[in-house]
């Protein structure tokens, strides 16, 4: 079956364009294993692909034959979003290794700032936590602290409260990441060996321009936040762009984007267009057809809970054919 999914000619009008987050310094893929691989699972991942002769296209390429109707056999584009340091450590080694062309939508906020980003590490440090309870001693955080007995099992629930209390603050990134320290100290985790590792970081300026030549840099938004209105929705694009610009050089096009955390409402589409903008990834999952707007377009979303053989299903069409023809059944 799925041999025969991927060598029909349905398969060969679409596009497989994988959606990764991170791949693990240490045990993040235990932390939130939808947002993190290891790297063995990673490298499983392309020894597969190259074993079922998969095409592994830059993305620019794969969008415009997707439109042309010109794609190969087991198309398939590697996506990456936020550019963490942990990319550039465990994953850019990799698809030099394969020969492999990826995407990294890249958002910049944090490049320019040498903390973790505040609510990935808060949630990890909350699901790491010794003495949960020892938050109460915090006193400022006592009106804000809430299902303290999920932390072990939903970490960004019982971190909710936190980071609510830290816009409600105004706290800058600096100010952000002295409370994740004092959280830390509170709950008895040891921050020194994350820091000293960067997990949970986004890539330094050094590490974005040192990047193979397989990667392309795209845009990401520059404060990983997709605002309602158009005024405030362009100036994340431009302040994202010209930050990549700079550090990529003006000659380096920037064309193609990933919606952050696939928020996007369809108002912002035209104003896309206006940009300049075209192709925008989401985190629907599916493969992308000759039907799917080039502005919606969907990914395979690749995580832990992903097992080979679906991953399989996935690459060769097979699994969405049986969905979609699931769904066709009176």
């Amino acid at each position: 079956l799925f041999d025969a999914c991927g060598r029909s000619e349905w398969r060969r009008q679409r596009l497989a364009i994988l959606c990764y987050h991170g791949v693990s310094i240490s045990d993040e893929h235990e932390w939130d294993p939808a947002l993190y691989l290891n790297e063995e699972s990673l490298r499983r991942r392309f020894e597969r692909m190259n074993r079922l002769g998969c095409r592994v296209l830059a993305l620019s390429e794969a969008v415009e034959r997707l439109a042309h109707g010109t794609l190969p056999d087991l198309a398939v584009s590697i996506t990456f979003d936020d550019g963490t340091h942990d990319f550039y450590l465990r994953a850019a080694p990799l698809l030099k290794e394969f020969g492999f062309p990826a995407t990294v939508y890249l958002t910049t906020y944090y490049v320019d700032r040498p903390f973790p980003v505040f609510e990935v590490a808060l949630s990890y440090t909350i699901w790491k936590a010794e003495n949960i309870h020892a938050l109460h001693d915090i006193n400022d955080l006592k009106p804000y602290l809430r299902d303290l007995y999920r932390h072990r099992t939903d970490p960004y629930a019982t971190a909710s409260g936190i980071r609510e209390f830290a816009a409600a603050m105004g706290l800058s990134a600096q100010e952000r990441d002295a409370l994740l320290t004092r959280v830390a100290e509170a709950v008895g985790v040891d921050l020194r060996e994350f820091r000293e590792r960067r997990m949970l970081t986004l890539m330094s300026s050094e590490e974005v321009e040192s990047l193979p030549d397989l990667v392309d840099v795209q845009l990401h938004t520059h404060r990983h936040r997709s605002p309602a209105t158009r005024d405030a929705f362009v100036r994340e694009i431009r302040d994202n762009r010209d930050r990549i610009g700079q550090l990529l050089g003006p000659e380096h096009v920037l064309e193609h984007f990933c919606y952050p955390s696939g928020v996007y409402d369809p108002v912002q589409l035209p104003w896309l267009v206006d940009l300049g903008i075209k192709s925008a990834t989401t985190v629907v999952s599916g493969l992308a057809g000759p039907e799917d707007p080039p502005l919606l377009l969907p990914r395979v979303i690749d995580t832990m809970n992903l097992t080979d053989l679906e991953f399989e299903g996935w690459i060769t069409g097979a699994w969405p054919r049986m969905l979609s023809m699931a769904r066709l059944r009176p």
